[in-house]
């Protein structure tokens, strides 16, 4: 089973709040994981999109 992480993030149900969040639990562990490393590079990556708009 696959799960297209860009995709699911670029919903604008989520907003940029909620990204941040995102990626700050994401990064805000003892040991990160690979997953989460890749949900706050994600997350981080549409925050830049949306804000470079």
């Amino acid at each position: 089973m696959t799960f297209d992480l860009v995709a699911e993030l670029q919903d604008p149900e989520y907003t940029i709040a909620d990204l941040e969040v995102m990626r700050d639990r994401a990064l805000d562990r003892p040991y990160v994981s690979e997953v989460g490393r890749a949900i706050a590079d994600a997350a981080q990556a549409e925050i830049e999109r949306r804000t470079a708009e």
